[in-house]
């Protein structure tokens, strides 16, 4: 697996605004500042998982 393209996409993934971004901000807007937090180190939990989970599965590649 090439380090460079995995990087590549790790960046743009992470800027880039989704759905996970703009559900962010709707519970920053609806919701106080604990449940929002908890929100974003769910999401940042699970991106890393996702993340592990992508290089794991291109290794064999």
């Amino acid at each position: 697996m090439n380090i460079t393209s995995f990087l590549i996409y790790c960046v743009i993934v992470t800027f880039t605004p989704g759905p996970t971004n703009i559900a962010i901000l709707s519970i920053a807007h609806n919701f106080r500042i604990k449940e929002t937090v908890q929100y974003i180190g769910g999401v940042t939990v699970a991106f890393g998982m996702l993340l592990a989970a992508s290089v794991i599965l291109n290794q064999g590649c």
